[in-house]
C-alpha cells in the first residue's frame, strides 16, 4: 500500500520538508542514469517553469500516478480509441497502449506513406512493419522522417519524438544496430502506460501533497550527475 512505502513513512515522520518527490532520467549517463530528489524538486534539473495536471488516481489505480487524457495525436492527426487516462510508470521502458489506439498509431503512419517514405512503415509486405514486430537499418535521417507523438492531458502537451520510439538494439528482437518501435500493445482491455519513451525528455515532480503532476524539459546537463 502507498502509505506504508518507504517515502511515506519518511513524510509521516517528518524527516522529509515536503510530500513530494521528483525524478529525471538520463540514458546511458556518465555518472548515473538520473537523479532522484525526495522533499521537493531542484530547480536546476530543469529549464523553464513548471507546468501542472492534477493526479487523476482513484478507485484501484489510486496508488498509481495518474493522468486524464484529452487526446494523442500523431503528426498532428488524433487516434482514435484512446482510453481516458494514462498511467506513469518510471519501470516501463517503452510506451504502452490498449490495441486500439496502437492499430491507430499504426494505421496513422501507413496513411503517410502517400506522401512521405516511412523506412519500415512504407514500401514493405502487409504484415512486416515497424508495428509487427520486426526491426530495420534506420538512419537518423530515416528516424527524423517519422512524426511527433503528442500526449494532451489537462493544460500540458507532451512530445515523444521520434528518436524516444524508435529505438536502436531495443529489446531483443532485432539484429545488432537495427532499430525497432518501443511501443507495444496492452490487449483489447489492456492500460495506456507511459514510461521512459516519454520521461526522459522531462523533469517530473509527483506533488502528493497537493494531488498534482509537475512536467518541465529536463536539463540534461545536470541530470545524473554528482549532487548539485
Amino acid at each position: 500500500p502507498a502509505e506504508t512505502s518507504v517515502f511515506s513513512q519518511l513524510v509521516n515522520a517528518g524527516a522529509l520538508p515536503a510530500d513530494v518527490w521528483s525524478l529525471c532520467l538520463r540514458p546511458n549517463g556518465g555518472r548515473s542514469n538520473g537523479t532522484i530528489v525526495f522533499g521537493g524538486v531542484d530547480d536546476d534539473l530543469f529549464h523553464g517553469e513548471l507546468q501542472w495536471t492534477p493526479n487523476a488516481a482513484s478507485g484501484p489505480y489510486a496508488p498509481f500516478y495518474v493522468m486524464a487524457v484529452d487526446a494523442m495525436t500523431v503528426g498532428g492527426k488524433p487516434l482514435t480509441g484512446v482510453l481516458p487516462t494514462v498511467i506513469i510508470d518510471t519501470g516501463t521502458n517503452d510506451l504502452l497502449l490498449n490495441d486500439k489506439a496502437f492499430a491507430s498509431f499504426k494505421q496513422s503512419l501507413l496513411d503517410m506513406c502517400a506522401t512521405t517514405n516511412l523506412t519500415g512503415m512504407c514500401n514493405v509486405p502487409e504484415g512486416q512493419t515497424l508495428f509487427d514486430g520486426k526491426c530495420f537499418d534506420l538512419s537518423p535521417a530515416d528516424v527524423a522522417a517519422y512524426p511527433d507523438f503528442v500526449l494532451e492531458v489537462p493544460g500540458i502537451s507532451l512530445v515523444i519524438s521520434p528518436p524516444q520510439y524508435l529505438l536502436a538494439n531495443f529489446g531483443s528482437i532485432g539484429k545488432p544496430g537495427q532499430t525497432c518501435l518501443a511501443v507495444s500493445p496492452t490487449g483489447p482491455n489492456g492500460l495506456v502506460i507511459v514510461g521512459d519513451t516519454l520521461l526522459v525528455r522531462y523533469t517530473i515532480v509527483f506533488d502528493r501533497a497537493n494531488h498534482r503532476i509537475g512536467w518541465a524539459p529536463v536539463n540534461v546537463d545536470t541530470c545524473g550527475m554528482e549532487a548539485i
